[in-house]
């Protein structure tokens, strides 16, 4: 599938997003959720509140808060 997932995609009618782009997209959603999550805090917000409301778990928001800027993912390393 993955050989032909070019084919596949125009067979379907489907536009290739490039891989850039489809990743830029994904990090500023995780950088508006985490000024959000940085908003609610500023605002006096409980983290359990911020937790339910945004749908994130303790620990993301536990460690978005502790980092005081936007913590960038690690680059993906392949194994042995």
């Amino acid at each position: 599938v993955v050989r032909h997932a070019d084919v596949l995609r125009a067979v379907a009618g489907v536009r290739p997003v490039a891989r850039d782009a489809a990743a830029a997209c994904r990090r500023a959603a995780r950088v508006a959720l985490y000024e959000r999550v940085v908003a609610l805090r500023d605002a006096g917000v409980p983290h359990v509140e911020i937790c339910e409301q945004l749908n994130l778990g303790h620990g993301t928001v536990r460690t978005w808060l502790r980092a005081g800027q936007f913590p960038e993912r690690a680059v993906p390393t392949r194994g042995p």
